[in-house]
């Protein structure tokens, strides 16, 4: 009896944990954060410009929905940081990527999904789910697409 308290004890401790959003946004963009405060610490503080040309490296994201090429470029040159505005885009594509992961369980899938073009908006002409959350309403539009279809609902 007191043997299998102590196993399930045991496996409970050794079970991961199902990682934070916040703790795979942080791997996407190469910082530590663990909670909104810290996603609103990098933001005002602005990220590195290199920051995002490692999540394109990653294949997570074009840079120029972030900022445009030659921004990039110069600011990695002079080692400067992101403006506010570009630094929010960076950590809004990061959150929707991590969210889509979350769903897809798969980061291959998750990438594809994110960057096909498809008819979101009513009215509006075909884009990518990542090409439409680079403003707050597009990203949005993104999370209650990916929470109905986690939830099941059309």
């Amino acid at each position: 009896m007191n043997y299998s308290r102590k196993k399930s004890a045991v496996l409970a401790v050794a079970e991961p944990a199902a990682a934070s959003p916040y703790v795979r946004m942080g791997q996407l963009v190469g910082r530590k954060i663990e909670s909104e405060a810290d996603v609103l610490a990098l933001v005002r503080k602005g990220l590195p410009a290199r920051a995002a040309l490692g999540f394109a490296e990653k294949r997570v994201v074009d840079p120029k929905l972030i900022a445009p090429e030659s921004t990039l470029r110069r600011r990695v040159e002079h080692n400067q940081l992101l403006t506010v505005d570009e630094s929010e885009r960076m950590m809004r594509l990061a959150r929707i990527t991590s969210l889509a992961e979350s769903l897809f369980g798969d980061e291959a899938k998750a990438r594809a999904w994110l960057s096909t073009p498809r008819a979101l908006v009513s009215g509006e002409p075909p884009m990518s789910p990542l090409a439409l959350a680079i403003t707050e309403s597009g990203a949005r539009i993104v999370e209650s697409i990916l929470l109905r279809v986690e939830y099941g609902m059309p």
